[in-house]
């Protein structure tokens, strides 16, 4: 068995910040990740985004500069090479997490662990046991329950990134961040795309100013947003509204995330008033002496740069 000061559950911003910090203050540290070193900002949020939104950008800059009378003729979408320049960005930067883990000493082990209420960590045929034990498990999709939903094919923001041709027609079913992001970066490059909603209101976690600004760009670049949809149901190629029905090729489901809670489950942590999220103390320790939980396993903003400041 190996022994360590700090164990840490999850890669992501909330769980190799502290590792790394730990580390630097002389703890031996051990972390574990079932997936992907980065977690879901670095791989399958924040950063492929971004990627995809600076090549949107370019495309805006070329159709801007045509008009001042700077001719390049007509703009052409190579989607493969676009998701390829993104991989190579994720890439790069995930390679930066591996060799930060790596230069402090960290022990980086990969696969499902579970855990024991004596702090025992089992990954593979891995145990170790851990001093102090912090949780970072992250979150995944939260899928609806709508009628037709799951017999047809849908993408999530976790799979979005794998996308292989330019979508003609995106449907984007949710109003918040990621969906208005992602709406953003594909509509310059050629897509139609509608968000349906059925909030009053796209955005309603930011500030209703900004939520002007952002909804008349969206109308300048195209993207119908509707708002207070009642969806009846989705069929294969349409979403039918109680008054309209919205044809895609592409279906995207972005209604927000829900925490992994499977190592607080087998914890027996004690949870929040709704039963949702890890509840915490000023320190973000749990209920269990020694073990602490960070991000969006504990609720509050589910953004990478709150969990690391966490």
């Amino acid at each position: 068995m190996k022994e360590f000061d700090l164990i840490v559950i999850g890669a992501g911003p909330g769980g190799y910040v502290p590792a790394i910090r730990a580390a630097q203050l002389g703890k031996k540290v051990a972390i574990v990740e079932r997936k992907k070193l980065g977690g879901t900002c670095l791989n399958v949020g924040c950063v492929p985004s971004k990627a995809l939104l600076k090549h949107s950008e370019l495309v805006e800059e070329i159709q801007k500069a045509n008009s001042w009378g700077i001719h390049t003729g007509e703009v052409s979408i190579d989607f493969q090479k676009l998701m390829k320049r993104k991989d190579q960005v994720v890439r790069t930067l995930a390679g930066g997490v591996e060799h930060l883990l790596n230069k402090n000493n960290i022990e980086i082990f990969q696969g499902e662990a579970s855990v024991t209420g004596d702090l025992i960590v089992t990954v593979g045929a891995e145990t170790l046991r851990g001093k102090d034990l912090l949780l970072a498990t992250g979150s995944r999709p939260f899928i609806p329950p709508i009628k037709g939903l799951h017999q047809v094919n849908y993408l999530t923001t976790d799979t979005f990134f794998d996308l292989k041709e330019l979508p003609k027609q995106l449907v984007i079913i949710g109003g918040g961040v990621i969906s208005v992001e992602l709406a953003f970066a594909m509509a310059p490059l050629g897509t139609n795309v509608t968000i349906i909603e059925v909030a009053p209101d796209i955005l309603l976690t930011e500030d209703e100013d900004a939520r002007k600004v952002i909804k008349k760009h969206l109308k300048k670049k195209k993207i119908k947003a509707i708002t207070l949809a009642e969806i009846q149901e989705v069929t294969d190629g349409k979403v039918l509204l109680t008054d309209q029905e919205i044809s895609f090729d592409t279906l995207l489901v972005a209604t927000g995330r829900q925490p992994n809670l499977e190592v607080a489950t087998d914890l027996n942590l004690k949870l929040d008033s709704a039963n949702k999220f890890v509840e915490v103390n000023e320190f973000y320790e749990t209920s269990k002496k020694h073990v602490y939980a960070v991000g969006d396993l504990i609720g509050g903003y589910q953004l990478a740069h709150a969990a690391s400041a966490e």
